[in-house]
């Protein structure tokens, strides 16, 4: 069976929620198991779970940490609310294979199917949109999948 993720009708749910994968992820990424991800845990362990990232995901990196991070000094870091919204953004950036800032449909499902532990996913594009999922559309979906 097929997930399938849509950009249409998907309400906008709990920011606070988190997937079950990103919840694992961030305590294997939280290295010193202090309830936060450092700017260095994150880049640590996106660039070991993700060696081909291009270019373009690397860079974007800290603009997101520093978006979202809270706290001061050394307890500056990420919370796991604020982690899912930068890994959406790592994961649309790292599967946008040419970088325009948008999502092919195949790259978008190649990013879902990484997301739901390699479990096929099917996207369907509202019409009109030329086979684009925009980063808000990403978001979209990504969220309904959190459970």
């Amino acid at each position: 069976m097929s997930v399938v993720a849509t950009a249409i009708g998907v309400a906008p749910g709990d920011d606070n929620l988190v997937p079950r994968k990103v919840a694992a992820l961030f305590s294997e990424f939280d290295a010193n198991k202090d309830g936060v991800i450092s700017e260095g845990e994150l880049s640590t362990a996106l660039a070991n779970a993700f060696p081909e990232m291009p270019t373009w995901a690397k860079e974007h990196l800290p603009h997101q940490f520093g978006k979202y991070a809270t706290g001061e000094g050394d307890s500056r870091g990420l919370d796991e609310p604020a982690f899912t919204k930068v890994y959406a953004a790592f994961l649309f950036r790292n599967f946008d294979a040419n970088g325009d800032g948008a999502l092919q449909v195949d790259e978008c499902e190649a990013a879902l199917k990484f997301l739901a532990d390699g479990k096929p996913t099917a996207v369907a594009v509202p019409e009109g949109k030329d086979g684009v999922v925009t980063k808000l559309d990403f978001w979209l979906m990504f969220k309904a999948m959190m459970a």
